[in-house]
């Protein structure tokens, strides 16, 4: 036996519909030009968050955590930064990684840009004149 038959637990006499839908969890045999849909699981499309934010976002509050204490010392005001950071920040980049997994990559993907992209237009900025694009963070 071939097809879904044989792999897939279906009986070969049902239809297409009923064999989709015995093939709907596991792999859907049969040639890949046969014009058949492909299930894509959802976990293979979603962003892989830790603690609701970003790998990059939550190494990122470690090490400033983390350097803190060390570099400064178990002190009342270290403590309270970094009390500030878990209890402010982290909150905030989820909330914002619940509007759009890839959020935060997108804003340090545009950094690459910003100096062909104004930050902001003006009103009186006529729409055939070039704009005067200056960078938004200074060089050093």
């Amino acid at each position: 036996m071939s097809g879904a038959g044989a792999a897939g637990g279906a009986n070969p006499s049902r239809g297409v519909g009923a064999r989709l839908a015995a093939g709907a969890l596991g792999a859907m045999h049969g040639p890949v030009g046969e014009g058949l849909p492909r299930r894509v699981h959802p976990a293979l499309l979603r962003a892989v968050l830790y603690a609701g934010v970003e790998r990059p976002v939550l190494a990122l509050e470690g090490t400033i955590a983390a350097g803190l204490v060390f570099t400064v010392g178990p002190r009342l005001v270290t403590l309270l930064v970094i009390v500030l950071v878990v209890l402010v920040i982290h909150p905030a980049m989820a909330w914002v990684t619940s509007r759009d997994p890839l959020a935060t990559a997108v804003y340090v993907r545009s950094l690459r840009w910003r100096d062909y992209y104004a930050p902001h237009g003006t009103i009186r900025q006529s729409l055939h004149a070039r704009a005067r694009v200056s960078p938004s963070l200074p060089r050093f």
